[in-house]
């Protein structure tokens, strides 16, 4: 199966802390989230997009959701290296699993935020398998989305989070991670565009607000860059964070001096 290639090579250390938050990449803390998600559907059950041979006796049907529910254990406990190894484990059972894969991509993932440099590319074939499997898989999506992102792969990640859009146009993250991904790429219109969106979506959201003000800032509109900052310093719990975003330093060297005098 011919991939997709990727623009790009970041290091571990080149990564985005603000765009990241702005995204809401995945921490491990995510993972008992989309455990939990996966729990009650297709996971353990069967979907659309998994398609195991039908020749299969029933009992090789039942290995990878065995195995899928000892990963999914030991994602649990954060021991990713063992969930890393159950997975590929169900990979080689049942090879046109979509869930499998994108736990095994998700498994990767966290190995990465770990240091595991190496598992960035592996995370991303799992995302993508995932998705050629089953086309609307919304997290493998969103989450390619998000390891393109903390990798400083803007345009993998704009079509990532476009695509997780396309699935859920009502998702809030989608937005917010694809706005956040035009905005680093310098596409200020179409960042633009994805937080006009994201506002009556996540309308009580101070990230939101806050990759508002950016992107305002950074178009040189004024006005609406004020309205955004407001609303930030309003929803805001943290003093310190709202402090932020009043020097430049928060707006990024884009938008520095349309950012102080929106201010």
């Amino acid at each position: 199966m011919l991939m997709r290639k990727w623009p790009g090579n970041a290091r571990q250390s080149d990564r985005v802390p603000v765009a990241t938050r702005l995204a809401g990449a995945a921490a491990p803390c995510l993972v008992l989230v989309v455990v939990v998600a996966l729990a009650g559907c297709a996971a353990l059950s069967g979907s659309q997009g998994d398609k195991p041979a039908s020749a299969a006796p029933s009992a090789d049907l039942r290995i990878p959701r065995v195995l899928i529910g000892e990963g999914m254990q030991r994602l649990r406990e954060r021991r990713y290296e063992d969930a890393s190894r159950i997975f590929n484990a169900g990979i080689k059972f049942a090879p046109e699993s979509a869930q499998l894969h994108f736990l095994n991509g998700l498994t990767y993932h966290l190995l990465y935020q770990r240091g595991g440099d190496g598992k960035k590319d592996l995370a991303v074939t799992g995302y993508e398998m995932a998705l050629a499997i089953e086309p609307a898989h919304f997290l493998a999506a969103l989450q390619l989305g998000r390891l393109e992102l903390e990798a400083r792969r803007y345009a993998g990640a704009i079509e990532a989070f476009r695509l997780a859009a396309d699935i859920d146009p009502a998702s809030g993250e989608a937005w917010m991670g694809f706005a956040a991904a035009a905005y680093y790429a310098r596409d200020l219109a179409v960042a633009r565009e994805a937080v006009r969106t994201l506002a009556p979506l996540r309308p009580e959201s101070a990230l939101a607000a806050r990759l508002a003000a950016m992107v305002h800032a950074g178009l040189g509109e004024l006005p609406d860059a004020k309205m955004a900052v407001a609303r930030y310093a309003r929803l805001e719990p943290e003093a310190g964070a709202r402090a932020a975003v009043a020097p430049r330093r928060a707006m990024g060297c884009l938008a520095c001096r349309a950012a102080d005098a929106a201010y």
